[in-house]
């Protein structure tokens, strides 16, 4: 049985490890968009979801006593069972030894069969350009949703088209799609991993993080799948980070941005933020190397899973189809350009491209923000803290109670 504890338990539990011990204990590290195979190189930092994680982990592993079956997805999880000696010695000193946590059973899992996943690879393969790419992960994604709210009616090039009038209801809709698209890349990512198939892994995430996912998405999702490819032994904790919901089922929304009057909620870059860009208070139009400026259109939703909060925000890139009809127009890395077309009659078809812009857990309080995050939420066109919105306080709590 684990034991519960503290957040600031768990800290100081993790201090009291010997260095030589911590060192295997993998780190979120900050992703270059320009050299996405390699971030070894790169500074070393835990995103606030995989921290807790971490720690939550270090624990529990240290903490059991007998074989502690999990279960998501349908997916089993075998935990380490430490023998009469070790769980002796944990009696008298809770600090583990090296020899007890340097090298833990790797989790058994199983991944069922996912459908039209060898054909996303073929046709990965043979895509010209981004429109191209767009098009092959929307059409993937449309397989799986479970919702045909969630559905993305699209053209062969990947785009959607629309009207400023119309675009309130399809940002919803791009938005559901978001939340599927996360939860099915990475169980597809981890599946091909298992399988020993990581070069075309690999290739499937360059391709999803080139065309669908930019600033601090981009560097969560890019960290977390090599986090899992890296460190086998604790490959469970990347899994939990994105394990949203079971593959046949749907997200648990708790609560989403509105804009006013009816219209959409805009992302608004901020240059006067000083804060760090990709932290729950910064401006994200400047994370990751981004530089999004204008009103731009998003959606944004809290979703309660098994760990806790996360938010997932996406925002679209548009052309006005009078000025510029062409669907080249939105043929381009959206981490390395923007293009938000407005027009004065919102009846105009609009082209559309979806892309998301930010992941990440949504922490209640702690020492980080005694409030709980200040991650703003859009609530009839106005920016709130999250630890201002009910239906998230309440979800804190309750994952407090529990």
């Amino acid at each position: 049985m684990i034991l519960p504890i503290g957040l600031e338990s768990l800290r100081s539990f993790y201090n009291k490890i010997p260095d030589n011990v911590r060192e295997r204990t993998p780190s979120v590290m900050i992703y270059n968009p320009n050299n996405i195979n390699n971030p070894s190189g790169s500074e070393t930092r835990f995103s606030t979801l995989l921290r807790k994680k971490a720690l939550k982990g270090i624990a529990a592993m240290a903490m059991l006593a007998a074989v502690a079956p999990l279960s998501a997805c349908g997916e089993t999880y075998t935990e380490p069972t430490p023998d009469a000696t070790s769980t002796s010695q944990e009696t008298q000193d809770p600090t583990p030894s090296a020899e007890e946590t340097s090298s833990p059973s790797p989790e058994v899992r199983e991944i069922p069969e996912i459908e039209g996943l060898d054909d996303l690879l073929s046709s990965l393969d043979n895509a010209k350009d981004t429109n191209d790419l767009r098009a092959d992960f929307i059409n993937y994604t449309n397989m799986h949703v479970n919702s045909e709210s969630a559905k993305l009616d699209i053209d062969e090039f990947g785009q959607i088209i629309t009207t400023d009038e119309e675009l309130p209801e399809v940002m919803k809709n791009i938005g559901e799609h978001s939340a599927y698209s996360i939860n099915l890349m990475a169980k597809s990512y981890f599946k091909l991993v298992d399988e020993g198939r990581v070069e075309e892994a690999d290739k499937m995430r360059d391709a999803y993080l080139s065309s669908m996912a930019i600033g601090h998405a981009q560097e969560v999702i890019a960290n977390l799948f090599e986090g899992y490819k890296k460190y086998p032994e604790t490959k469970y904790r990347q899994y939990n980070a994105f394990d949203l919901f079971p593959l046949d089922g749907q997200p648990n929304k708790i609560f989403e941005s509105t804009g006013k009057d009816g219209l959409y909620p805009k992302l608004v870059r901020n240059n006067l933020n000083n804060a760090d860009p990709c932290s729950d208070e910064g401006d994200l139009t400047r994370c990751n190397g981004l530089n999004y400026s204008g009103q731009i259109p998003k959606y944004q939703a809290a979703y309660l899973t098994g760990d806790g909060v996360t938010e997932i925000m996406t925002v679209v890139n548009t052309v006005d189809t009078l000025r510029s009809g062409s669907a080249e127009y939105l043929n381009f890395d959206p981490s390395k350009k923007q293009a938000v077309d407005g027009t004065a009659d919102r009846t105009v078809k609009v082209r559309v491209a979806p892309v998301i812009i930010d992941f990440r857990g949504i922490d209640g309080p702690s020492s980080l923000y005694k409030q709980g995050s200040p991650m703003p939420f859009t609530i009839n066109g106005k920016d709130v803290p999250a630890y201002e919105i009910p239906e998230i306080r309440n979800a804190w709590k309750d994952s407090e109670d529990n």
